[in-house]
């Protein structure tokens, strides 16, 4: 298969093969014959996750419920199955029952990164940053930082912000190419990176990462609301 896929980016590659597997073959993706619960718990969950981005929540669902029916998986990775189910949920237009299954997920796991992203992200969308905030704080992983410099951008930090993104990632160590970035995280740390820097004035810096984010992320969802950003950057 390389000589056939050597152009096709991974990541979309990988989400088109993903969705052409069958129904009848995931649940036992979450059960596999010898292998530990925990890693197949793990393994349904990302794959939970992927499924959901690419539109195909039944096949999601099914996949968590037959994982969250495992013997002996650890609260951890049972948090990051009901995280998912909340991604799940919130794709179908479920917003409250999410927001439980989040919270759900944080009661088990305080850290769990996807669930404490998530509402956080509800918060800062809903005028509250600071509580955004305040929830995010337990939660050290890469998502969580990239929203909580997010949250203080809309808080009229753009200092803190810069600060925040820069733990993620310096940007003397970014060489701007979407290698090395994972698909989730990485256009939305140069995306909040080039705000802060508009926001200080420091526009020419600003270019440079909103142009990685506009030119290295062609496939990256956008609101129309950054269309004015890409015309800035351009």
């Amino acid at each position: 298969a390389a000589a056939r896929t050597l152009y096709r980016e991974d990541n979309m590659a990988n989400d088109h093969d993903i969705a052409q597997v069958s129904d009848i073959i995931l649940p036992h993706l979450a059960s596999a014959p010898g292998e530990r619960a925990d890693a197949q718990a793990d393994l349904a969950a990302a794959l939970a996750r992927r499924l959901t981005r690419g539109g195909l929540v039944g096949r999601a669902q099914r996949l968590i419920d037959a994982a969250l029916g495992l013997d002996g998986i650890t609260p951890l990775l049972r948090a990051a199955l009901i995280a998912a189910k909340g991604d799940r949920l919130l794709r179908e237009g479920a917003a409250v029952s999410a927001e439980d299954a989040w919270r759900e997920a944080l009661a088990i796991d305080p850290t769990q990164e996807r669930a404490a992203s998530a509402l956080a992200a509800r918060l800062t969308d809903a005028g509250d940053p600071f509580a955004a905030i305040g929830l995010l704080m337990p939660c050290p992983g890469v998502l969580c930082r990239i929203e909580q410099a997010r949250a203080h951008l809309r808080g009229g930090a753009p200092k803190a912000a810069l600060a925040e993104l820069d733990r993620v990632e310096p940007p003397s160590s970014c060489s701007g190419a979407e290698a090395g970035h994972d698909p989730e995280t990485g256009p939305l740390l140069h995306l909040h990176r080039g705000r802060a820097l508009v926001a200080l004035a420091r526009h020419s810096e600003a270019v440079r990462d909103l142009r990685f984010y506009f030119d290295r992320f062609p496939a990256f969802p956008r609101p129309a609301e950054e269309r004015r950003l890409g015309r800035a950057a351009g």
